[in-house]
This record gives structure tokens, C-alpha cells and sequence, in this order.
């Protein structure tokens, strides 16, 4: 980042800062403008401070812009975190295998469903292809003939059904014609 970003960003900031503090602190009252400029270059300082620490900061810890810093934090870090690394490696061999182990768990408990799924489809594979075949339009052309010859053999017991009930109702009424006409007799006799 060039200078000229760098003191607008400051800038910025510092007249923001100054800006709230005069406006938020009341012992200021009647003196906001000079408060506010001499706040501002206060911040404007401070700010140029900060930057050039972080800067410094940066090329001992980081590397710097460059790349031709000390590296301090990364150098640090790496020997903090060396005896850790085997920890590490075996930690995530661990879940690795937990997590494969729950894999093959889960395998194992939907494999039922799944052979049963395919079954039933090589079933019904099997099936369309059968009925597809001459043999199975053979069969149900026999079916299919047995099936009429069912229903003819049902209609005709039905038809001497329903002449045995008819035979059955005439005779009633015949027999209720001629109670009736008895009664009819007694009754005229017993009148005379």
C-alpha cells in the first residue's frame, strides 16, 4: 500500500474519531473547533505511529512486505506445534476410520432393503418377460377360455336357480289360491 493510501485512511479515521469525541464529550462545548482540530492531528500522530509499528511488527514477525523479514510467528508456531504433529496424524487416522467404520455400518443395515429391492425387480423383470413370451399368451388364451366357460357355467346356474325359485313362487300362490278359495267355502257354508 503506497503512502498517499495510507495517510487518507488515517486521515479518515482520525477525523472521524476527533469528530465523535468533540461532539460526545460536553466540557468542549465553545471550543469544538480547535478541540476538533487539535484532536485530529492527535490522531493523525497516533495513527502514523501505529502504522509504522505494525509495519515493524510485521517484518520481525511475518516476513514483511518483501518476503526478507525474520518470520518469528510462523518459526514459533512450527516449534510449538511439532510434538503435536503425530497427535495430530493419529487423530485423524482414528476418525478416518470411524467414519469408514459408520459407513460400512450404514452399508450393512440398508444391504437388506437393497437385495430385497433388487429381487423384487428381477422378479418383476422376470414375470414381464415370461407373459411376453408364446408361452404365456398360450396361457392366457386357456385363461381366458376358462374364464368364459365359468361364467357360462354360473349364468346357467343361475338361469335353473331362478326357474327352481320361480317354479317355487307359482306353487305358493297356488297354494294360497286354493287356501284362499277353501276359506271362501267354509265361510259360505257356515253362512247358510
Amino acid at each position: 500500500m503506497d503512502d498517499k493510501k495510507v495517510f487518507r485512511i488515517i486521515l479518515l479515521l482520525a477525523i472521524v474519531a476527533s469528530a465523535s469525541a468533540s461532539i460526545l464529550i460536553d466540557s468542549f462545548e465553545g471550543k469544538r473547533a480547535e478541540y476538533f482540530v487539535f484532536i485530529t492531528m492527535f490522531f493523525v500522530l497516533i495513527g502514523y505511529v501505529g502504522h509504522f509499528l505494525l509495519l515493524a511488527l510485521n517484518w520481525i514477525a511475518f516476513g514483511g512486505s518483501d518476503g526478507d523479514g525474520l518470520r518469528l510467528v510462523p518459526f514459533i508456531l512450527k516449534i510449538l506445534f511439532f510434538p503435536f504433529i503425530p497427535f495430530i496424524a493419529l487423530f485423524r487416522y482414528i476418525f478416518r476410520k470411524r467414519r469408514e467404520a459408520a459407513a460400512r455400518r450404514r452399508e450393512e443395515k440398508e444391504r437388506p432393503e437393497r437385495e430385497r429391492k433388487a429381487l423384487e425387480r428381477a422378479n418383476a423383470e422376470r414375470e414381464a418377460a415370461y407373459w411376453a413370451s408364446p408361452a404365456a399368451q398360450e396361457v392366457r388364451a386357456a385363461q381366458a377360455l376358462a374364464d368364459i366357460e365359468l361364467k357360462k357355467s354360473l349364468a346357467l346356474a343361475n338361469l335353473s336357480i331362478r326357474e327352481q325359485e320361480a317354479a317355487m313362487e307359482t306353487a305358493r300362490l297356488l297354494r294360497q289360491e286354493e287356501e284362499e278359495r277353501e276359506r271362501r267355502r267354509i265361510e259360505l257354508i257356515k253362512s247358510m
